[in-house]
Parts: structure tokens; C-alpha cells; sequence
């Protein structure tokens, strides 16, 4: 017997059921938050830039804001990312590597993923309570400006990090970015249900 194949899920050559990312990857596919690679491949092991992340982030939140005027010298005009890039800098999720650069091009790293994701939870509203927990063990090579996000991300169960280290200058894959905002949704959703 021929098991059929779910119409609606994508179905990608590199993710299989027994990844740890499966479940993450499917659910987004099918919210048309994440795609593949247009050659039939999800490549969850590559790195996601910092333009690539904040669409993601801006489709999966749904968040409308208006765009912002372009302070950054290195995004296009007509750029495919430009929308995204300036409702989140309007919304308070991001305001770049300097006063006139995103980024763009660049890979994100762990620790800005957190920022963004801990900026989102807040400009959301979302009230969560936080637990007590240890820092990570890596804790020391967090970024000033980073330390309260991957504190609080750790704190509401957002992260775990591996082996208690964040490894927060390592570049975000694409497996790792369909968690985290697989796990945002999860928040929104339950946040939402409360409120009703």
C-alpha cells in the first residue's frame, strides 16, 4: 500500500522525518513563512542573512507596520527586502550594525537573532513570565548590547542553546531560524488565546 503524500506540505530532498528540525521546517512551509532553495532543497544547514531573517520575522508576527523612512545606505530601493526592512526598523525590531547600515548581505549571528526576537515579544505586547535560570556557560562572549535578550530568551524557554552555550557569534542556519520562529508563533498564538 502507497502511503499518500500530504498535498500541502512541501516536501523537501534534505529534511526528512527524523530531523530535529522537521517538525519546525513543515509547520513554517506551510504557513508560507519559509521555502526551499528553488531546487527542491530546504539547505538547513546554510546561514540566513540579516534581510532574510527580518522577513521571516515580519511574515510569521504579521506585523503591519508602516514602513519607515530608509536610513540605510546599503538598502536598495527596489530591493525585495526593503518592505520588511523598514517595517521592522519602524516596528522597533531593528536598527542596524550603524546610524546608516543594516547589514545587508551579511550572515546573522545568535545574538542579534535574539535581540530581534526579544525586541518582537515586547514591541507584540506579549507579557510572559520568566523563570530563574542560570546563565549560559558561554555567557562572557555575549555582546553588551545582546545580554538582557539572550537572557530573557533563555528565561521563557525561547532558547536552549547546546550543551548550556549559545555560541552567540555563530552565524543563525536556516534549520535554527525555523525554530526560534516556530517558537515565536507558539507564544503569539497563546499570548492571543489568553487575550480572548
Amino acid at each position: 500500500v502507497v502511503e499518500p503524500i500530504d498535498p500541502v506540505t512541501p516536501s523537501y530532498d534534505d529534511v526528512n522525518k527524523t530531523d530535529w528540525f522537521y517538525s519546525y521546517v513543515t509547520e513554517l512551509s506551510d504557513k508560507g513563512v519559509v521555502s526551499g532553495d528553488g531546487t527542491g532543497n530546504f539547505a538547513p544547514g546554510n546561514n540566513v542573512t540579516r534581510e532574510q531573517f527580518l522577513k521571516m520575522l515580519i511574515e510569521a508576527a504579521d506585523i503591519e507596520a508602516l514602513e519607515d523612512e530608509n536610513v540605510f545606505a546599503d538598502v536598495i530601493a527596489d530591493a525585495w527586502y526593503k518592505p520588511y526592512v523598514l517595517k521592522a526598523k519602524n516596528f522597533g525590531i531593528v536598527n542596524g550594525v550603524s546610524d546608516t547600515e543594516l547589514g545587508i548581505g551579511s550572515n546573522i549571528t545568535r545574538q542579534d537573532m535574539a535581540v530581534m526576537i526579544s525586541r518582537t515579544i515586547e514591541k507584540l505586547g506579549i507579557k510572559i513570565d520568566a523563570a530563574e535560570v542560570d546563565e549560559f556557560a558561554d555567557n562572557a562572549m555575549v555582546s553588551d548590547y545582546a545580554k538582557d535578550a539572550v537572557s530573557y530568551m533563555k528565561s521563557i524557554g525561547l532558547i536552549e542553546g547546546n550543551n548550556n552555550e549559545f555560541r552567540p557569534l555563530d552565524k543563525l542556519t536556516r534549520a535554527e531560524s525555523a525554530k526560534v520562529i516556530y517558537e515565536l508563533l507558539k507564544l503569539i498564538d497563546s499570548s492571543s488565546d489568553v487575550a480572548e
